[in-house]
């Protein structure tokens, strides 16, 4: 049925992701840093992400039988 993958690739990336962007916020607001520097890692992280879930999706859409 889903060729022995592991169900949630997708869903684990993204809660991932949501935990290293809510920790980067505590750091930035309560370490005093300045919030360039919190937007420029949560642009990185989301470009991350982006890659991989669609790379994730491809390789599903052109693997599917």
């Amino acid at each position: 049925m889903n060729n022995n993958k592991r169900w949630g690739r997708r869903l684990g990336s993204t809660i991932g992701w949501a935990v290293l962007v809510s920790a980067a916020f505590y750091i930035s607001m309560f370490k005093g840093v300045d919030l360039g520097w919190f937007q420029a890692y949560v642009g990185y992280m989301t470009l991350a992400l982006g890659f991989l879930v669609g790379g994730l999706t491809i390789t599903d859409v052109v693997l599917k039988k």
